[in-house]
This record gives C-alpha cells, sequence and structure tokens, in this order.
C-alpha cells in the first residue's frame, strides 16, 4: 500500500491531536457506526451521525485489488438502501467515493434532505494558518479560471459554488488547502487536494473550527426528495487526494491523478486533443457542403500540419441558435447530410469533428414540434434571460426522451462519420431544473438530468469505438472530474481569442487540469503562442487559397507541433498571476522523467522592462542543460544546473508586446 495512504490510515486509528483529522476517511469503518462516515444525510428528520442503529449492515463487497469497495446499509423500516462505493488509487494517494439511495420497501420513504456526499474533518487541531487554494469558472470573461487563495481564519466559514446548474460556471470544482508548508523531504501531509464530481449545481463549505481543525462539507445545493418504491438516486462523487511537501508538488500530483485516472483514453494511453481547422472564420449560417469541402480541399493542398477538420454550430436551419432541436442538417447548404465533409476530411487524412446540442430545444424546430411533452420548460425569468421563456431543455427523467437522444445521436455519429463528437449546452438548466417542482421531489430533474448525462456519453462512446466526445458547454461551464473522465475539453471558454486572457486561462486552469484547448485567429507570433495549451484550433480563412497566412502558418503550427505534449507535464508558474497590460506573465511545463521542458514567456504591451529574471522548478543540480530559444533555433547554450537553480534565467524579449518560448533538455 502506498505510505501515503497507510499514513492516513493509521493517523486515523490512532486518532491524531494535530495534523490529519481524527475521522479522516478510511472506507473500512463505514461498515461500523455511521457516526465515524466520511457523509452525512438527514432523514426522517434525523442526522446520519445519530441513526446508527437504525441502518442495519448488508452484504459488502470489496474487489480482488481491494481497490474498490461497497458498503450497504439499510434501514428495515422504511426500506431505505444507502450504498456507499470507494476505489483506492494505489499509484497516486487518492481516494473516490459516491453515496446511492435507494427505496428497497414498498411505499414511498419518509424525507432525505440535507445529503453530505463529504462531511469529514481534514486537519485536526492545527495551530499554523490553513490556505484554501480555489478558481473563478468559466464565466466567458477575460478572468476565466483567476485563481486565488483565502486563510481561513479560526471559527468561521469559507462557501462554494456554481452558477445556473453547470458545475464550473463562474466557480471551479476543485480545491487545494494547505497547512504551513513542511520540509519537502517531511512524510507528513502537508495538505489535500479535493474534487466535486457532479456536473449539475453543487455546493461546499470549508469550515474551520474553533480548536483550528478544518471539516469539509459538499454535496447538491437543493435536495428534498420523498423515493418512491424502486426508486434510486446518487450523490455527487467526492475525489480527495493527501500530499506531503510543498503545493507545487500537491498541483503537480493531481495533473498527474487526472491524466491516468480522469481522461478518456485511446489503445491504453491518455487521449491527445487535436490540432484542429475550424471552419468559423465565416458566419456559421453560410458553412455549406460546397465551401466546406473547398476548405478541406485547399488545406490538403497546401499540406497543413493539422489532424482535424472542425465544423462547429451553424450547420442546422436558420440563423444559430434557432435550428437547435432539428434532427437534421439544413437540407439547403447541406443536402446530403454531413457524410460528404466527413468523406472529405478522412481521404484528406482528417479526422472529422462535429459540433451538437442534443439538451437545448428552440421553438418552432422539430422537436419543439413533435416532443414537447419531452421537455421542461424554464421558470419565470428575469432580466437578462427574459428572451429565453420559450427555450425547452430535455427531460432525461423522461425514458422516451433519454432513449431517443442516446439513439439518434448515435446514429448521427455513424452515419455522418464523426470521430470527435462536440456536446455544447448554452441554456442554464436551474431554470427548468426548479421550475414547480414538488415539495417533496425537490433535487429529482437535476439527479436525472446528470445522470442522463452521464449515461448518454457512456452510450455514445461504447457504442461507437475510438470516437473522441468533446465536453464544450458553453465554452469550460462543466470542467468537474465526472465530466473529464467521459470526454476532453477542447474549448475552455467562449471568452477567446485576446492575448491577455487567454494567456491566464492557460496559467489558472493549469492547476487543476493539464488537458484543455484553445488556438488562434492570428499569425503575430505573441497573438499565436498565446493560444498554446494541451490542444489547439486555428479560425482563419481556409477558404481562401491565395491568402497570404499559409506559409507562416506551417511553421507556427510546427512550432506549437514540438511542444503541445510537454503542457501534460509539470507545471509551474514562473511570475504572479496578472491581467495587468504593464507586467510579463510567464509559466514552465517540465517533464520529470527526462528532466527536460520548456519556459513560455509573454512581454504585455505596456511593460518597459525587456528582460526578466525567472527561476524554474525541477532542475537537476549536477546536470547540464542545453537551452534553445525558438526564435533563434540554431542557436544554443549550455548551462550548469546549478546555476540555473542559484540566479534563474534571463530572458529577454525586445519586442512590445512579445512572446518567447525556451526549451531546455538535459545533456
Amino acid at each position: 500500500m502506498n505510505r501515503i495512504i497507510a499514513f492516513m490510515l493509521l493517523t486515523f486509528l490512532m486518532r491524531p491531536l494535530c495534523g490529519l483529522a481524527a475521522n479522516s476517511f478510511d472506507p473500512e469503518r463505514f461498515g461500523g457506526d455511521l457516526r465515524d462516515a466520511p457523509f452525512s444525510f438527514v432523514y426522517d428528520g434525523g442526522s446520519s451521525r445519530d441513526a446508527s442503529d437504525r441502518f442495519e449492515s448488508r452484504d459488502s463487497a470489496v474487489s480482488q485489488d481491494r481497490a474498490s469497495k461497497s458498503r450497504v446499509r439499510f434501514d428495515r423500516a422504511t426500506g431505505l438502501e444507502v450504498e456507499f462505493k470507494s476505489i483506492e488509487y494505489k499509484d497516486i494517494p487518492a481516494i473516490e467515493w459516491v453515496l446511492r439511495f435507494t427505496n428497497r420497501g414498498d411505499r414511498a420513504t419518509p424525507i432525505l434532505e440535507g445529503v453530505n456526499a463529504a462531511d469529514l474533518a481534514l486537519f485536526q487541531q492545527v495551530e499554523e494558518p490553513v490556505v484554501l487554494r480555489y478558481a473563478e469558472g468559466s464565466s466567458s470573461k477575460p478572468t476565466d479560471f483567476r485563481p486565488y487563495e483565502a486563510e481561513l481564519a479560526e471559527n468561521s466559514r469559507f462557501a462554494l459554488g456554481p452558477k445556473r446548474g453547470r458545475s464550473s460556471d463562474g466557480a471551479m470544482p476543485y480545491f487545494h488547502l494547505l497547512r504551513s508548508e513542511l520540509s519537502p523531504a517531511s512524510d507528513a501531509p502537508t495538505g489535500v487536494v479535493l474534487g466535486i464530481g457532479w456536473s449539475g449545481q453543487w455546493k461546499a463549505e470549508f469550515v474551520r473550527e474553533v480548536d483550528g481543525g478544518v471539516r469539509f462539507k459538499a454535496g447538491m445545493e437543493r435536495l428534498r426528495l420523498s423515493l418512491r418504491p424502486g426508486e434510486s438516486v446518487r450523490s455527487p462523487s467526492i475525489l480527495m487526494m493527501y500530499h506531503t511537501g510543498d503545493r507545487a508538488k500537491g498541483w503537480n500530483s493531481w495533473r498527474r491523478l487526472m491524466i491516468k485516472h480522469f481522461t478518456p483514453r485511446a489503445a491504453g494511453k491518455p487521449i491527445r486533443l487535436p490540432i484542429a481547422a475550424s471552419g468559423a472564420a465565416i458566419p456559421f449560417e453560410t458553412f455549406s457542403e460546397s465551401n466546406q469541402l473547398a476548405a478541406i480541399a485547399n488545406i490538403a493542398s497546401k499540406k497543413l500540419p493539422i489532424n482535424t477538420w472542425w465544423i462547429d454550430a451553424g450547420w442546422a436551419s436558420g440563423v444559430f441558435p434557432a435550428g437547435i432541436g432539428d434532427l437534421d442538417a439544413d437540407p439547403t447548404r447541406f443536402p446530403r447530410g454531413l457524410r460528404p465533409v466527413a468523406d472529405a476530411a478522412h481521404s484528406a487524412g482528417l479526422k472529422f469533428l462535429l459540433w451538437f446540442e442534443p439538451e437545448r430545444v428552440m421553438p418552432g424546430t422539430e422537436m419543439f414540434k413533435r416532443h414537447l411533452d419531452w421537455t421542461l420548460a424554464p421558470a419565470r425569468l428575469t432580466p437578462p434571460y427574459l428572451d429565453r421563456a420559450s427555450w425547452r431543455i430535455i427531460d432525461f427523467s423522461n425514458p422516451d426522451a433519454a432513449a431517443f437522444v442516446k439513439g439518434h445521436y448515435s446514429r448521427r455519429i455513424r452515419d455522418w462519420g464523426v470521430d470527435i463528437y462536440r456536446n455544447d449546452f448554452n441554456t442554464p438548466p436551474h431554470f427548468h431544473w426548479w421550475n414547480d417542482e414538488a415539495a417533496d421531489r425537490i433535487g429529482l430533474r437535476e439527479i436525472r438530468h446528470v445522470e442522463g448525462m452521464y449515461d448518454f456519453f457512456d452510450t455514445l462512446s461504447r457504442e461507437n469505438p475510438g470516437l473522441v466526445v468533446d465536453n464544450c458547454t458553453a465554452g469550460g461551464r462543466r470542467l468537474d472530474f465526472e465530466m473529464t473522465r467521459r470526454s476532453v475539453v477542447l474549448w475552455r471558454s467562449d471568452h477567446c481569442w485576446d492575448p491577455t486572457a487567454t494567456q491566464c486561462m492557460q496559467y489558472g486552469l493549469s492547476y487543476w487540469l493539464p488537458l484543455h484547448g484553445m488556438g488562434a485567429i492570428s499569425i503575430d507570433p505573441y497573438k499565436f503562442r498565446s493560444g498554446y495549451a494541451s490542444g489547439a484550433s486555428y479560425a482563419l480563412n481556409f477558404y481562401d487559397s491565395n491568402a497570404d497566412f499559409w506559409g507562416p502558418l506551417s511553421k507556427l503550427i510546427q512550432e506549437y507541433r514540438s511542444l503541445r505534449d510537454l503542457f501534460s507535464q509539470d507545471f509551474y508558474p514562473l511570475t504572479p498571476y496578472t491581467q495587468a497590460n504593464d507586467a510579463w506573465i510567464a509559466c514552465q511545463y517540465h517533464d520529470p522523467e527526462t528532466s527536460g521542458g520548456m519556459i513560455q514567456a509573454f512581454r504585455r504591451p505596456d511593460a518597459t522592462d525587456e528582460t526578466r529574471r525567472l527561476r524554474p522548478r525541477g532542475i537537476d543540480p549536477v546536470a547540464v542543460y542545453i537551452v534553445r530559444d525558438l526564435d533563434a533555433p540554431n542557436e544554443s547554450r549550455e548551462v550548469a544546473g546549478r546555476l540555473i537553480i542559484d540566479e534563474g534565467w534571463n530572458v529577454t524579449i525586445k519586442r512590445k508586446p512579445g512572446a518567447a518560448v525556451l526549451v531546455y533538455q538535459k545533456k
């Protein structure tokens, strides 16, 4: 067993006076007293912490490698079954768990509410300061994914949650809690990184107690249910990873956890995000079979070094978003559907990416006319949403609606030759979920929608082997780990192409997720490099074979191709986060196996200094490094690792604004 996991369990059993909490997570204890469980709920008016005698133990299961465990408790009087499932990740000190409540009786249960999928003390009686690191989510603003820190004062509460029913809309569902940093050589955990797996409206609370301990609670924001006979609902899932050493070790361990266990895989390896050319240089409603085929032919003839052709919104009828809910492509612009475009892309050696938005139904569309009973209407709206009063979303609690959505879109993927399925969702769903809910059914629509989307994504992947699923959701608004384990993030924000904003988004989001995409619409090196990430989309006028960008664009993409795998390696910020135009911002991506990597630095338009001293991390002090500036590709220099550690690197950018990329490799 990993020594840190062992330390966690040992400290739990010995109930220390400081450091890790007395009731730190131990899945074995769920079979005993509910008072020690890492979760809580209120049932029939009473707390689960006071109901251990009411809930008897039932059959439990442990996987052969003991990584997966299931513990079941049952209330004989009302038929409520509570199942606790956990997974221990043995290569990284992390544990994931989820609750499921099922009515095994023959009548409705009493009210289930106040469900905290996590309710546990993370630190106990800690005297030193405790810092909470967290981040903005995506709201289509320049500050999307901005990092924050807050010191948790004694006897204080700090609450977080997203907006409008999407899991990273306004707030990220990831948190990093830190004690005062100990020596990197210490075996004592100094921090814990936490994630909430729920693609809906979650809530989280950190309570710094009077004795200095820190308690973490998380669950759905709204839940008050009586379960009918046979009904079953799940909770949000919780992911918890302890770490030793400094904060950078913590977030880089978390990044590795995300890649290894919460990223879709192909041929046993995490999916590499595409390098795509997008047709979005022209208005969506002007997309047609003829101009899409022409653009693909131009890309092939120019040998542009990309691997994917990307069609976004606009292939349906009308002006976007009016056609969302029509089940076929615009018959005038795409009389043969999208298959001819896919065939052309495949003939050119490209994957075919196609956008869909299955959850929204617009008035006047085919779904609106034929299956209005499969949709949910919004509640009474207030500004700025008054124009959305007639918009509908699919009701995943309706089994006919759920079956239709899965069947229709899976067939479309096959019939149209789609390699990368892009799922958008531009409607805040809380207006629809919370509309006219019965007092004893609050939260059920949200649960069914979230469960339905997971099943939808799982079905698409199962029925279409090799399919890559992209989770767009109005640009980065469902980035919880239940979504990242099923899909990739090719478009992290709808605030795009602004160099300062894209630099800051890459910086802020890299603390939590290693794989996400952006790109560029310009061949200006400063703007182009600002859009570097694990994946990229380029939206230039590929319809014009005589444009003057083809050669420079190919050269820039080749540079990006040489770097993109480094964005999934260890991440180190080398300057503070800043939106200021008179500042520099710089990051490092470091491969610990090869001790190679890169530094990416930006000098903003009003920055007066043309040289900055940066101090890279992860450098081997006894090694010699070969360093290249990509703007001087025929030059390189050798630098001693000890000198880099002691003195740092001077990076010079003479242009204003300007960008520099330095690549280093151990000799």
